[in-house]
């Protein structure tokens, strides 16, 4: 498994995304296999990562709401940190896509996340976005 993540990494910061891709499939099949899902809820987030640098947003979506899921279901750390980026990485792709309303889904349940781990950082940042979204859409 962590080899296959070190060959993803690697294809990744040469932007060879699509040899990155397959690496990062593997590592998550491996992950799922062993039943770590540390490292299948880090595949999820890669592999939506590098979906999105390539402009394939709904497939980035896609991946992103499993790392979404498998924080919320799985991970068991006593902090929503994972689960607050996953919002905040779900906010983004969205807002990219054109989907305006569930970006500002994703950022409001950032800052309860953040309002309930006293994250005052992340409240701020999550703040910041959702102002700026409401201004370009006229909302505010």
């Amino acid at each position: 498994m962590r080899v296959y993540q070190v060959i993803a990494i690697d294809f990744s910061s040469r932007d060879e995304f699509d040899r990155s891709l397959e690496y990062f499939e593997k590592c998550l099949e491996a992950s799922k296999r062993a039943n770590d899902k540390e490292k299948e809820a880090e595949c999820y987030q890669r592999i939506g990562l590098i979906h999105e640098k390539l402009g394939e947003l709904d497939k980035a979506i896609s991946c992103l709401q499993r790392f979404l899921e498998v924080c919320q279901r799985e991970l068991k750390s006593g902090s929503r940190d994972k689960e607050g980026e996953a919002h905040k990485l779900l906010a983004d792709v969205h807002a990219k896509n054109g989907n305006v309303q569930m970006a500002i889904h994703h950022l409001g349940e950032l800052m309860n996340i953040a309002e309930a781990e006293n994250k005052t950082q992340a409240q701020a940042d999550a703040a910041l976005k959702l102002g700026l979204l409401h201004y370009q859409e006229q909302l505010i």
